[in-house]
């Protein structure tokens, strides 16, 4: 994109599931598909059909017909095969036996759970040369983040109303914004949700990550994680719990230095959600709803301004109390967010 316009992550809290079905269409046809609507309704199981054509060996290229199924949904929860239906089924509808339909194709805004995602594979080849494949979330981010003109038609104008009313020097730099936010004493935890919400990038940036961030995720009937950030490959999935910064990290008295009351519950608190994920039916019972694995996570607790004035031993001596959990306060996140 432009220098003036920046993707950011799409704001879902106007769509509906037409509004939906346009944007993918949009998008196919920008990836170069010939897209055309199914104009069946909204219980056909098909909401359009994307040709592509595929060159086989030597061969002239030829046609391939995917039938597109468009599901949005709102929050966090995982596609899972009972929201498409029998796939076999709908693609053999009479309806569309004249679209000669090679592949069904499912586009989400969200994540598809483990099931459905075994469901997809498993239908390969079950028909001959049939396939199936799928657009979900951070594909569907990369893609509009790929084609402008399709993230500005559906989003900008939602992000422009959304926008803090700051100086044009500030809103073009989020890390001043977030140095804003920790400077003002009246700010909450909500603010800063709010901000790493609109900013995820700069979240997963400060944790080594670039996948996608996941705010306010239910962890069964007892716990909501205040983030869940999908790690790079080979890596653990990282639960991060957010205090204000005017919360102070530390106590000191005299040369003793300890953590403070404030911090001591966050890491209680940290510490139950790594006892959820440990418990392999309520890790499975999670993986199955959102269609995420959370194994062994890595435990970040942000809390506090800065590490005021203690020395670098204090510091690691603090830090050396809870080893499992990685505690930044928000200084060292400018540090890694400035490269310093």
């Amino acid at each position: 994109m432009d220098d003036e316009q920046h993707f950011f992550r799409p704001i879902w809290d106007d769509f509906d599931g037409e509004l939906f079905q346009d944007l993918i269409v949009d998008l196919l046809a920008a990836e170069q598909y010939q897209v055309d609507p199914s104009d069946v309704g909204p219980d056909g199981g098909v909401d359009a059909f994307a040709t592509e054509h595929i060159r086989f060996g030597y061969n002239n290229p030829e046609p391939f017909v995917w039938a597109v199924q468009c599901k949005f949904i709102s929050g966090s929860r995982a596609i899972s095969p009972g929201d498409v239906g029998e796939i076999l089924n709908v693609i053999s509808d009479e309806r569309f036996k004249n679209r000669q339909i090679s592949g069904f194709f499912l586009a989400t805004n969200g994540r598809l759970s483990t099931n459905m995602m075994s469901q997809l594979r498993g239908l390969n080849g079950r028909l001959p040369g049939f396939k199936t494949t799928y657009i979900h979330r951070p594909r569907l981010h990369d893609l509009l983040n790929k084609h402008p003109n399709v993230y500005r038609k559906y989003f900008w104008e939602k992000i422009e109303k959304q926008a803090v009313a700051v100086d044009k020097q500030v809103a073009n730099d989020p890390t001043k914004l977030l140095e804003q936010l920790i400077n003002n004493q009246n700010t909450s935890e909500a603010d800063l949700s709010a901000f790493f919400q609109s900013h995820p990038n700069l979240l997963a940036q400060t944790l080594g990550s670039n996948g996608e961030v996941y705010p306010q995720v239910r962890l069964g009937a007892d716990y909501i994680a205040d983030f869940l950030v999908e790690p790079q490959p080979n890596e653990a999935w990282i639960i991060v719990e957010l205090r204000s910064p005017k919360h102070r990290l530390f106590t000191k008295h005299g040369s003793h230095v300890t953590l403070s009351n404030a911090a001591i519950q966050s890491i209680a608190q940290i510490r139950d959600f790594a006892r959820f994920f440990s418990d392999p039916v309520r890790r499975g019972e999670f993986a199955t709803k959102y269609g995420m694995d959370v194994f062994k996570p890595r435990l970040v607790l942000f809390m506090g301004r800065d590490h005021s004035h203690l020395s670098h031993n204090e510091i690691i001596e603090l830090k050396s109390y809870f080893p499992e959990i990685e505690i930044f306060t928000y200084q060292d996140i400018f540090r890694r967010l400035r490269g310093q």
